[in-house]
């Protein structure tokens, strides 16, 4: 029925044209960067238009629009999900690193890390937008409450040190002010221009944010090579492209939650590697090879893997997904 009614040809081929221009984005970032058909030295103010500026707007009138997230039962449970899912994503990565004997802080720290975190932001959001173009502000909601542990939890893994008060950077700001707006009916209140505007300017922020995401992967490449000890990239790469998403999928299946969180999970659950963390690691001096490694060979298998994934997903809770859209 729920295929049926959303129209979602799960046919593998098809999904793997649906994620095509994500990665063609991505290509052409990694490509620029490669060739020095782009200036490294306007990298800098090009992130801060994309992420301080554009992004934001996308933020506000994705979050400020949603209709999903008028219902509280949704705004009150989806950080918690997803804050949940990553704390037991590091509990587990924790296990693995044990059981290959990974040398204390790093690896270990690292491949906990690299492994646990999945990608949350500009790679799903493209194709979420694909199939439930609504759900997006719930993906974004998501993200507050991975960005806390990630900041708390995963940055005192990786380094030793966290402050969750990192995570208040200026999307997550637009997030929480956007929710409260939505919450208390801005959008029947605030000028039509005001909305259109950030919708208009909101548009170039994916694109945008994926382009630079191949400039600054080509350029971890150069700075820092891939990690060359096997074992560990093997294992994360298993972990992640594998185990995670069994067990985000059993998780979307089996724990009562709204069905647009069930949409979510099944996106997240073909995730790769999140991109984050060979910043972090080369912030922290930790071992930036390794996580590059995982990330870039995640990423590349993840262009066959996800549109696997998402089959198998949509398959797997399709009576749970029948109340999808409404």
């Amino acid at each position: 029925m729920f295929l049926a009614v959303t129209g979602i040809n799960t046919a593998y081929l098809a999904l793997l044209a649906a994620i095509a221009p994500v990665f063609a984005a991505i290509g052409c970032g990694f490509w620029m960067r490669r060739t020095n058909a782009f200036d490294k030295a306007a990298s800098p103010g090009i992130y801060n238009l994309a992420y301080n500026i554009l992004y934001p707007c996308f933020i506000a009138h994705r979050v400020l629009t949603s209709e999903e997230l008028k219902n509280i039962n949704t705004v009150l449970i989806t950080p918690v999900v997803a804050g949940g899912i990553l704390l037991l994503s590091f509990a587990v990565t924790y296990l693995v690193s044990r059981l290959l004997r990974l040398g204390r802080p790093h690896p270990q720290g690292t491949f906990i890390f690299a492994s646990g975190i999945q990608n949350w932001g500009f790679l799903p959001i493209p194709i979420i937008l694909t199939f439930y173009p609504q759900a997006v502000g719930v993906l974004l909601l998501h993200s507050v409450g991975l960005e806390l542990v990630m900041w708390s939890l995963g940055v005192y893994i990786l380094s030793g040190e966290g402050s969750w008060k990192k995570a208040l950077n200026v999307p997550f700001i637009a997030i929480l002010a956007s929710l409260i707006l939505n919450l208390c009916h801005a959008q029947s209140w605030i000028p039509q221009f005001l909305i259109n505007s950030l919708h208009f300017l909101g548009q170039g922020a994916i694109p945008l944010s994926l382009i630079l995401t191949g400039m600054n992967l080509a350029e971890q490449v150069k700075e820092g090579g891939i990690y060359s000890q096997k074992r560990a990239l093997i294992a994360g790469c298993v972990l992640r492209l594998v185990i995670f998403p069994i067990m985000i999928l059993a998780i979307a299946k089996w724990v009562p939650m709204p069905t647009v969180l069930r949409f979510i999970l099944v996106v997240q659950a073909a995730m790769p590697a999140a991109m984050i963390p060979v910043v972090l690691a080369k912030q922290y001096k930790a071992d930036v090879g390794l996580s590059l490694g995982i990330i870039i060979t995640t990423t590349i298998l993840g262009f066959l893997t996800i549109p696997l994934w998402l089959r198998i997903g949509f398959k797997f809770l399709e009576p749970e997904l029948a109340g999808y859209g409404n």
